[in-house]
C-alpha cells in the first residue's frame, strides 16, 4: 500500500465520519481540562475552584 492509497482511504474516512471525529476530540479535550481542574484542586485544597480555573485559563 502506498501513501496515495492511505491517503485516499483516510479522505474517504474523514468524509464519511468528520462530525464524529469532531465530537470525539471536543469530548476528549473537555474529559483533559476537567481532569486537570480535579487535579489542581486536590492537590492543592487551599486553592478554590475559582483560582484553579483562572490557572487553567492562564495555562491554555
Amino acid at each position: 500500500m502506498d501513501i496515495d492509497q492511505l491517503i485516499g482511504k483516510f479522505d474517504k474516512l474523514m468524509h464519511e465520519h468528520g462530525r464524529w471525529f469532531m465530537l470525539a476530540s471536543v469530548f476528549l479535550v473537555a474529559v483533559f481540562l476537567f481532569l486537570l481542574w480535579v487535579f489542581a484542586t486536590r492537590r492543592m485544597p487551599e486553592v478554590g475552584s475559582s483560582e484553579a480555573i483562572s490557572v487553567l485559563r492562564h495555562l491554555l
